[in-house]
């Protein structure tokens, strides 16, 4: 290669560089750029409008309005906030992802084969150990016996949750506990709607142990507000059991 040739080539690698470097600068400005009418101070007030909301082939964030696959990564990196956090300011469920249809079946995908391969792992250990106790003497089969039985309890347990099915409750019709609103249902719940079941949440002065809700005792989870003290109680408790454990001879 000349001289002419290699510095040509090297000039173009620069404005290659150039080109791109600018282009992930626009890529990360836009992101930034908050469009108008945005962000959205309404919550919503149905579950039809968060599935309506959530069913769309990109989603769109309420804070800055761009366009999405799933936001958590955009909620943290861009906006400093939690998709927990997210959830509650819109009203929307924390059992719901905040995924486009087309990335939560490949997400949904590649959990199944997760799960299909630890299943296919476990029955070969379980072959691989009746083939061991077969060779072994009798005075060491009873030390495997603990190892096959805690192996066999969980591909028992395996099983259970992929084949779990229990029938539906009769359709019954429930009163709202805080708007008082009838609801057909064939669930267990007492409120007819999340922002119900949030605002009862919120109204609760103490937890079930009586602690009150203040603003040092309170911890926001996914499932809603819990006690700071309870929690505290609860590992205390396990800590004192595994400590319990350690020293026992």
């Amino acid at each position: 290669m000349s001289i002419v040739a290699f510095e040509q080539s090297r000039s173009h690698g620069r404005q290659e560089y150039g080109f791109r470097a600018n282009q992930l600068r626009r890529r990360r400005a836009a992101r930034r750029t908050v469009k108008a009418g945005f962000p959205v101070e309404k919550p919503f007030t149905c579950i039809e409008d968060v599935e309506a909301y959530l069913a769309a082939k990109r989603i769109a964030c309420l804070l800055c309005g761009n366009l999405f696959s799933g936001l958590t990564a955009h909620l943290v990196a861009i906006h400093d906030i939690t998709a927990e956090q997210y959830k509650v300011r819109y009203n929307i469920p924390p059992s719901l992802g905040l995924l486009c249809p087309e990335s939560f079946e490949k997400y949904s995908a590649h959990s199944s084969r997760i799960a299909a391969k630890n299943r296919d792992d476990i029955l070969l250990r379980l072959k691989s150990g009746r083939e061991l106790m077969k060779q072994l003497k009798p005075a060491h089969r009873k030390s495997m016996l603990s190892e096959r039985a805690s192996a066999a309890n969980l591909l028992k347990a395996t099983e259970a949750n992929t084949n779990r099915h229990t029938p539906p409750l009769p359709l019954g019709t429930i009163e709202c506990a805080v708007c008082g609103t009838s609801v057909k249902t064939r669930s267990a719940r007492r409120f007819c709607s999340h922002v119900c079941y949030t605002q009862a949440l919120r109204a609760a002065p103490a937890c079930k142990r009586g602690h009150e809700f203040t603003v040092i005792n309170t911890y926001w989870t996914k499932f809603g507000r819990s006690c700071r003290e309870c929690r505290n109680m609860a590992a205390k408790k396990f800590r004192a059991q595994r400590v319990a454990l350690e020293r026992a001879p």
